[in-house]
């Protein structure tokens, strides 16, 4: 019998009303890797937050090596070599890749770094681990995946025991999958086990060495891979992993509406053109995906265009600045949306009613009676109690949260939406909660472009996909 890494012991949390953890109990062995998975918000998703120390339990222990620890803040966690990986992975973006690893390393001194040493140590261990990634390239050109695959390794250079990933799969194809799991099996044998936490991918089930099951913020059971299936899974969730069509609602093609010929920016060096009509899912995809994010921040306003115009509905459209992009009805969502798109320390009424101040305010003085009113309209659409109205974001729960910006963005006057990297998760509810999104939208006239490294993501969403390479 291996020995214990890692426990849990009644971990319990609750946001407002709401149980998210029920005295869970997890259990993490030695040189092992676990795949967490479970319907969506069935309180996995809280984890990593409580193991990296964002978010506090209300009650329980956690156990290491069977000695208890706390875990207040991501520093104490790697203090008590716990790594948490994130969907949008804590690196370095000024950094070359080289020295996002090494940092705060015994290659480091201050500020300073050993060059040669550093070289040297990192040249050798891409070579053992057989990275195919340019150690000396600056972090920012990197896709999603090749981030997470440096935070691995970045882990294991800062001596990690417990690694827990964040639906980081959702990112990823069939051959970056199971590159992954090939490093996951080398970092094994180094002594590290992993906490995989993620939706229902197949190659959960039968890549990681033990399965757990969670349902409503409860251990539903776990297995070795050779005792579990999909089909137990769902039977334990009571949740069929079905999808209906995504798309019920669409429009018919019409004229395009929205032109870009030849365009370029300082984030954009390959010259792109396309065309949208109303109503259209289109995508982008390629091999890099810094190509890809300086055409969605072009289009969003945050980087100047040097060549070539954008047109929409017969309107030149000079985007200097995010603001003239939202002035234009153009808005950008990005896959860390919670972080970036809503505001945490304001109150929710606030956060529904900053994207129209010019339809609650007169010579720059807010109508209140018009803010209530607008704000509430917006919550009545997301289903959520106006008893939130006045509190601060933050304490609404992720579920909440979500709704709430998708029912903002369908109560504005919104006339293109660019998606970056939007399905995080692969499970049949958050896809069927993506498509009914999209579709509304759809059927509402907003032209909808979608970013993603991987095309596959893309597939069966989309009426076009764009291939953008160098």
């Amino acid at each position: 019998m291996p020995n214990q890494i890692l426990r849990t012991y009644k971990l319990t949390k609750k946001i407002n009303d709401g149980v998210i953890l029920d005295n869970l109990c997890i259990d993490l062995f030695e040189n092992e890797i676990l795949g967490l998975t479970g319907p969506y918000h069935s309180g996995k998703e809280i984890l990593p937050m409580i193991f990296s120390g964002s978010v506090k339990a209300d009650s329980g222990k956690i156990f290491l090596s069977e000695k208890e620890i706390k875990i207040t803040s991501r520093k104490s966690a790697q203090k008590n070599r716990i790594f948490t990986i994130d969907k949008q992975p804590c690196l370095i973006t000024g950094l070359s890749v080289a020295e996002n690893i090494c940092i705060a390393s015994t290659l480091t001194k201050g500020l300073f770094y050993k060059k040669e040493q550093t070289t040297s140590f990192v040249c050798d261990l891409f070579e053992e681990f057989q990275l195919n990634i340019n150690p000396f390239d600056s972090v920012k050109n990197l896709s999603i995946f090749e981030k997470h695959i440096i935070s691995f390794i970045s882990a294991y250079v800062h001596g990690a025991k417990v690694i827990l990933a964040d639906h980081v799969l959702s990112f990823y194809d069939k051959e970056e999958s199971e590159f992954l799991f090939s490093l996951l099996n080398k970092l094994k044998k180094k002594g590290i086990s992993t906490i995989l936490i993620d939706n229902y991918h197949s190659i959960l089930f039968y890549k990681s060495d033990r399965i757990m099951v969670m349902k409503n913020g409860k251990n539903m059971g776990s297995f070795y891979k050779e005792e579990i299936s999909e089909k137990i899974v769902q039977e334990l969730t009571g949740k069929k992993d079905t999808v209906s069509d995504p798309f019920p609602h669409r429009q018919k093609n019409t004229e395009p509406v929205l032109w870009a010929d030849q365009i370029t920016s300082p984030l954009l060096k390959t010259p792109v053109s396309f065309s949208a009509q109303k109503g259209e899912m289109i995508g982008f995809s390629g091999a890099k995906y810094s190509e890809l994010s300086g055409l969605m921040y072009t289009l969003a306003g945050r980087s100047r265009l040097l060549t070539g115009e954008i047109t929409l509905y017969q309107k030149p459209l000079n985007l200097k600045s995010i603001h003239h992009a939202l002035k234009e009805g153009i808005w950008m969502l990005p896959h860390n949306w919670e972080s970036t798109a809503l505001f945490p320390d304001m109150s929710v009424k606030d956060n529904i009613c900053i994207m129209y101040f010019n339809r609650i305010s007169t010579w720059n003085f807010i109508n209140e009676r018009l803010r209530n009113y607008s704000a509430r309209q917006v919550m009545r659409r997301a289903g959520i109690p106006e008893k939130y109205l006045n509190i601060k974001m933050r304490k609404l729960s992720p579920e909440h949260q979500q709704k709430l910006l998708t029912a903002k963005l369908l109560h504005s006057k919104l006339k293109v939406l660019l998606l970056d990297e939007p399905f995080l998760y692969h499970d049949a509810a958050q896809k069927r909660e993506v498509s009914a999104f999209l579709s509304e939208l759809s059927s509402q006239g907003v032209i909808v472009l979608l970013f993603a490294s991987s095309r596959q993501r893309l597939e069966g969403f989309c009426d076009r996909i764009y291939l953008i390479d160098n």
